[in-house]
């Protein structure tokens, strides 16, 4: 199944068998993250609290109408950034988007999600539903269906989990993460290996080391592709950490390995899985697209 974490997709396979709910959400809280992320929190306008599992997805509607082919509420410091795209409205007949959630259902009442704003170049305009759910302000709603879950920890075996993601991939990974620490204490062993492009493109980057510091069974892996030079960390591709840790690892035989990001990257990364012997059936994939 392909779903979008931050990017979008036009279309998705949702069992019609489901019983599918609709509800009315408020924007409580909505910031930029990333140069070009955006964490956007909700409330059930019914006051409710959804429960699902860890790495879920909500379906939301997008309605017809004018968007911005850019962020009018950019923070100073990311500007730099956008030097390149131009302010400007364009018109859609609205869409329906796809995004994962960011935490898991207990760590609060909120709903929170990273939209990554799909940017304009080459002709095309901006992303429909990034460019809306971006610039929702604080008090705004909009309808959205689920959650559904079809990518999760698989179930409380004592097994140890790798989880490997790029970019707004983290999104279902941290979730997931979060759920098997706080919430069902999972002591068996878990890495995160997280690439971004650059030190200001790193996702939750305190919070995921801060982390791993409490949890001594966790560890967090993060690599950039285009570092600055004080970056003390990995560098490169996630592929490129990949292959000597899964050479290191010899009890990773028995390790269930989660995915999540480009399709480029998710291919390399299920090829190096299965060329060290890893069953197919212990690798488990959310993909998405722009």
């Amino acid at each position: 199944m392909d779903v979008s974490i931050g990017s979008e997709i036009s279309s998705i396979e949702v069992n019609t068998d489901r019983n599918i709910e609709n509800h009315e959400l408020v924007v409580v809280a909505t910031n930029f993250i990333t140069p070009f992320i955006k964490e956007v929190k909700f409330k059930l306008k019914s006051g409710k609290q959804l429960a699902f599992k860890a790495g879920a997805y909500m379906q939301f509607d997008v309605p017809a109408g004018m968007n911005s082919l850019r962020p009018d509420d950019m923070p100073e410091c990311y500007e730099k950034y956008w030097d390149s795209y131009y302010h400007g409205k364009f018109s859609h007949n609205g869409v329906t988007r796809h995004y994962s959630l960011v935490n898991f259902d207990e760590e609060s009442d909120e709903l929170m999600f990273n939209i990554r704003w799909q940017t304009a170049k080459n002709g095309f305009k901006a992303g429909i539903g990034s460019s809306y759910l971006g610039s929702l302000q604080v008090g705004e709603t909009i309808t959205a269906r689920g959650p559904f879950s079809d990518f999760y920890a698989t179930s409380n075996k004592k097994v140890s989990r790798v989880f490997i993601g790029a970019g707004s991939g983290l999104a279902p990974l941290r979730s997931i993460i979060f759920e098997q620490l706080k919430k069902h204490k999972d002591k068996s062993g878990l890495t995160l290996i997280y690439g971004a492009r650059t030190e200001d493109d790193l996702l939750y980057h305190n919070e995921l080391k801060s982390l791993s510091e409490k949890h001594k069974n966790f560890s967090y892996i993060p690599t950039l592709s285009n570092p600055s030079e004080e970056w003390q960390g990995h560098s490169g591709y996630v592929q490129k950490v990949l292959l000597p840790y899964m050479n290191q690892k010899a009890e990773l035989h028995l390790a269930e390995f989660y995915l999540c990001g480009p399709e480029a990257m998710m291919s390399e990364v299920e090829k190096i899985i299965t060329d060290a012997g890893i069953p197919s059936n212990q690798i488990f994939k959310d993909k998405f697209s722009r």
